[in-house]
């Protein structure tokens, strides 16, 4: 029964016993319960908790004593993906080997690594990677990489991981990301070819000082991993938390002999942007911006979920050039502004972006972004989109009240 179209104005009917309430309230809840967990049930002396059921594992259900909570099943809150990505970056190997070890490692083959092991001579080895990948091996891989890649693996499976890759591997990742997008690099997965560097260049402007390079980026590979999810709420995920939502993806967490997540690869192409670490530390000395970010931090410090960690001057201020920057590329590149992603590289040493497209065919895009990072373009769509931004749809009051309490032009 309905009367609107809001929660508050539907109505539940029993059909055998006309009985009947409406459905205000239903999705409120607190640390201490709910509004259904102290309503359904008719001993009002006894909480109604979640039966544990686990509809994505078949039949399973554990021991749950959470209060159930109402939500529309088109809502966002019912299924919120926990997701980590990673580029593929150049190793120390030569691209035949990094193949090989791609092609042992991929989640199929675990009856070919079970057997391999049980191995001892390394001319064995590989004639058994020989015989069991033949279909998958390029014509050009010899046997010594086949050996290195067997010997790498063996290697990565005793050797220990840093306490800095334990406990931070989304920034150690990132890390290693930004070394190489610094750089020139042409691999299988990888290209970037440098554009412009401060002080190589003899092009000079008014934002040139403030950029230590960009890049075009004219191959890329992305993977990214399926680690978990969140309901009614979206939690915070420290680094050193991703293993907490294992169990929730398998059937029989304990029982598993290889774990293993779901993985999406994606290719594609980019810019990536490098700022002027010394022109950013002058500028976040200022005692003006010091004072306004004062007033930012006394604005939002009962947000929830909040990571402190990068409530910095630069992190702000580098995610708003790097929309700022996807709103224009949008405008003239042919893609959809929700196609353009970015990646940002953030930390003490670090202030880059990188601005990408991504499709799933292996064959990526078709260079619409990319061409958008040389020079000659670059630094004209930068301009226009640092004048654009001068303007607000909420103006003039968003310009009226800047100062104090909205984000304002000078914000």
């Amino acid at each position: 029964m309905s009367g609107g179209t809001t929660l508050d104005s539907w109505r539940i009917e029993c059909e055998d016993c006309n009985i009947s309430r409406g459905l205000q309230g239903v999705t409120a809840s607190n640390e201490e319960g709910s509004f259904l967990g102290g309503n359904l049930n008719r001993e009002k002396s006894k909480r109604y908790t979640c039966e544990g059921e686990r509809p994505w594992c078949g039949d399973e259900s554990e021991p749950c004593e959470a209060a159930p909570v109402a939500i529309l099943r088109n809502s966002i809150s019912v299924y919120m993906a926990k997701k980590i990505s990673a580029l593929a970056i150049p190793g120390d190997y030569s691209e035949n080997v990094d193949f090989v070890v791609s092609k042992i490692q991929s989640p199929s083959k675990y009856l070919l690594r079970t057997n391999l092991n049980l191995i001892e001579d390394i001319k064995r080895k590989v004639s058994f990677i020989r015989e069991n990948l033949r279909v998958d091996l390029k014509e050009d891989i010899t046997d010594q990489e086949i050996e290195e890649a067997i010997m790498y693996l063996d290697v990565s499976e005793e050797r220990f991981s840093t306490e800095e890759e334990i406990e931070k591997p989304g920034q150690w990742i990132k890390e290693k990301e930004f070394e190489k997008l610094s750089s020139k690099v042409d691999s299988k997965m990888l290209k970037v070819e440098p554009e412009w560097i401060y002080g190589e260049n003899k092009e000079e402007n008014y934002y040139t000082p403030y950029f230590q390079r960009f890049s075009r980026v004219l191959r890329l590979k992305e993977t990214t991993a399926l680690y978990g999810f969140d309901r009614k709420d979206y939690k915070k995920t420290n680094d050193n938390d991703f293993a907490n939502y294992y169990p929730a993806l398998y059937k029989n967490f304990e029982e598993v002999k290889e774990t293993w997540l779901p993985v999406n690869e994606v290719f594609g192409e980019g810019i990536f942007i490098q700022l002027n670490l010394k022109q950013i530390e002058m500028w976040e000395s200022c005692p003006n911006l010091q004072k306004y970010f004062d007033k930012y931090l006394e604005r939002i410090q009962n947000v929830e979920n909040l990571e402190e960690e990068i409530l910095k001057p630069r992190n702000i201020m580098l995610h708003t050039l790097s929309h700022f920057l996807i709103d224009e590329f949008a405008n003239v590149s042919g893609y959809n502004r929700a196609a353009i992603r970015e990646r940002l590289y953030l930390s003490d040493e670090q202030a880059g972006v990188l601005i990408y497209i991504s499709a799933g065919d292996s064959d990526g895009t078709l260079g619409g972004l990319v061409r958008l990072g040389l020079k000659r373009q670059f630094f004209t769509l930068l301009d226009r989109a640092i004048n654009n931004s001068e303007w607000c749809s909420s103006d003039p009051v968003c310009t009226e009240i800047g100062e104090s309490q909205g984000p304002g032009i000078s914000g």
